[in-house]
C-alpha cells in the first residue's frame, strides 16, 4: 500500500470481494496502488516536493511527526484567503462511513482498464464470464477518470468574484454564486499555499468522453 489500501475501493469504484483478495489478486492490487499513486504524486508535485513528501512516509503511511504541510495535503485543511474560508478535503478523507480518495479513483481507472482485456496468443480479447451479462465499462471508466480530473485540476471554489471553475488550468467564473465559500480542488489548494508547495508543476489532466478520447 501507499497512502491508500483496499478499503478505499467502495461505492462507484468497488472491487468485488476486495477485502478478501488473496494471493496474486491481492498482490496485483497492491502493486497498482504502490506504482500508480507514486507516479501520480510525482507528476503533480514534481521531483523535489515528492521526494520531501516521500521522506515523511514509512511503510506507505504518513508519519505522525510528518511536516504539517504534508499532513495538510494528505488529511485536508481549511484556510482563509481574501477573507473567505476554503476547504481542501485532503488526498484521504471520509464521507459518512466510507473512505474516499482521488488516489483511489486514479488507481481504479487503470486497474479496471487492465481487467477489460487479456492479451492472448491470437491478440487482445475481451473476457467473457459464464452465465453473466457483459456491461460496457467505458462509461464507468470515463466517470471515474473525470471525477479524478475534477478533484485535481477541474474542481471549483467560491470567492468574491463568484464560483471559479478550474478547467485544464484555466479559471472560469460564474458570478451568480458570489460571496460563498466552498471546497477547492488539489491545484487550487497548492496554488493558494505556494509558500509550502513551491515549484509544483501543475501537470493538467484532460477530461475523457464516452469514446475514451
Amino acid at each position: 500500500m501507499y497512502l491508500i489500501d483496499a478499503s478505499y475501493f467502495n461505492r462507484e469504484i468497488a472491487i468485488p470481494n476486495v477485502n478478501e483478495l488473496q494471493g496474486n489478486s491481492a498482490t496485483e492490487l497492491t502493486e497498482f496502488i504502490d506504482g500508480k499513486v507514486r507516479l501520480l504524486l510525482q507528476e503533480v508535485l514534481g521531483y523535489d516536493l515528492f521526494t520531501d513528501l516521500n521522506s515523511d512516509i514509512t511503510n506507505g503511511v504518513l508519519k505522525t511527526d510528518a511536516e504539517q504541510k504534508w499532513k495538510d495535503l494528505v488529511n485536508g485543511k481549511t484556510y482563509i484567503k481574501n477573507g473567505k474560508n476554503y476547504r481542501w478535503k485532503g488526498l484521504l478523507f471520509t464521507e459518512g462511513t466510507f473512505k474516499s480518495s482521488l488516489l483511489a479513483d486514479y488507481v481504479y481507472y487503470f486497474w479496471l482498464e487492465s481487467k477489460l482485456t487479456d492479451m492472448t496468443g491470437v491478440g487482445e480479447v475481451m473476457q467473457v464470464s459464464k452465465n453473466a451479462v457483459s456491461v460496457n465499462s467505458t462509461q464507468r471508466l470515463t466517470n471515474t477518470w473525470n471525477r479524478f480530473v475534477n478533484s485535481v485540476n477541474g474542481g471549483e471554489s467560491y470567492g468574491r468574484r463568484g464560483i471559479m471553475y478550474w478547467h485544464v488550468g484555466v479559471p472560469i467564473y460564474d458570478y451568480s454564486h458570489a460571496d460563498k465559500s466552498y471546497y477547492v480542488d488539489l491545484f487550487t489548494f497548492l496554488k493558494d499555499n505556494q509558500t509550502n508547495y513551491p515549484d509544483a508543476p501543475f501537470t493538467c489532466f484532460e477530461y475523457k468522453n464516452q469514446f475514451g478520447l
